[in-house]
């Protein structure tokens, strides 16, 4: 179903959704490497008020790549722009009950690019969502650890040094490091977005399946977008 598509805005307004999806296919004019600083928040409005909030001002070009990486790709439909389906529910649609709904926003946009949303029904619920949020390394912290035992996949935004990612292990833990550029080409081989004939973006996507922690290394700001697709509803 069709749920937004406009050109010539700054924000979308409130989108909602009233029929239970488990995807969005995100439609914009614009490949995922050219996205900037647009932005989207996702909530399930519940009716005794103990709403789901799915993701909160994440970027848009964090929530495609983390939702696409290693499995899927923004597909180019029109020559130009992408097409790329990210999944708000794990192997179902989003439980709903009678007026509740899946609020959605838009913001930031780029007044001079097209932004398109549908939405992708399935046969079946599941209490089982996905949910993305966003960690913050301020610029001059050097070093900062964040605890990541929950999530499946991570974008860094910002240019770092390296990071050191902490897994659990029956004698205790095992920590890697990897460079900016080691983590990079790890992507790209484990099948990197593509738009259309390019297949690379500005930010660093990270598989973190097993992971406890990871530590950034940077003089600069870097943000840290995670994603766990076992968010469990309120219901």
């Amino acid at each position: 179903m069709e749920i937004y598509n406009a050109t010539g805005v700054l924000k979308s307004g409130t989108l909602r959704v009233t029929k239970p999806i488990g995807a969005l296919v995100i439609v914009s004019s614009r490949k995922i490497e050219e996205l900037t600083n647009e932005k989207i928040s996702i909530h399930i409005e519940r009716k005794n008020g103990d709403n789901d909030v799915l993701a909160s001002n994440i970027p848009l070009k964090a929530f495609i790549g983390c939702s696409l990486f290693g499995d899927g790709k923004a597909l180019n439909i029109t020559g130009t722009g992408l097409s790329a389906i990210c999944e708000i529910a794990n192997l179902g649609s989003v439980e709903l009950g009678e007026n509740e709904s899946i609020v959605i926003t838009l913001t930031d946009l780029i007044s001079t690019v097209t932004y398109g949303l549908h939405g992708i029904e399935t046969p079946v619920t599941t209490p089982e969502m996905v949910l993305f949020i966003e960690k913050v390394m301020l610029t001059g912290q050097k070093q900062r650890t964040f605890e990541v035992g929950a999530f499946d996949e991570g974008m860094l935004i910002g240019s770092f040094d390296k990071v050191q990612v902490t897994y659990p292990t029956r004698e205790g833990t095992r920590t890697v490091e990897l460079t900016s550029l080691e983590l990079r080409a790890i992507a790209s081989d484990m099948g990197l977005i593509s738009s259309g004939a390019t297949a690379q973006i500005s930010n660093t996507l990270i598989n973190l399946v097993g992971a406890h922690s990871i530590e950034i290394f940077s003089n600069n700001q870097v943000n840290l977008v995670l994603r766990d697709v076992n968010h469990t509803s309120k219901l």
